[in-house]
């Protein structure tokens, strides 16, 4: 049994070994994104959908149903998150950590 582990442990060194290789080769994960989406890297290294920017203009109606817009906001800092009607694990999760981010 722990010759077994032993092989599977060495193939997966190995492998790991072996990506690590190919993302160095290829200049770090935003080039390597960029070849395997066809497009330019965008926002932390991720290639995103044409057409799809981060950040700009935006309007949202808020929980009275009034319509707000990034102009509402100008000169003030603004979170904006979009949890879930259910979500028992990660958007507690999230909401501890704006909540601490908010208290310091």
């Amino acid at each position: 049994m722990t010759r077994i582990i032993r092989w599977v442990a060495s193939g997966l060194s190995v492998l790991l070994l072996a990506l690590w290789g190919v993302v160095w080769l290829t200049g770090g994960h935003g080039a390597l994104l960029q070849r395997l989406s066809g497009g330019p890297a965008g926002h932390g290294g991720i290639a995103l959908p044409a057409g799809l920017s981060l950040g700009g203009p935006f309007s949202l109606l808020d929980q009275q149903g009034k319509r707000v817009s990034e102009a509402d906001f100008r000169g003030r800092w603004v979170l904006m998150y979009f949890g879930y009607a259910y979500c028992p694990d990660v958007c507690p999760t999230e909401l501890q950590t704006i909540a601490a981010a908010l208290d310091l």
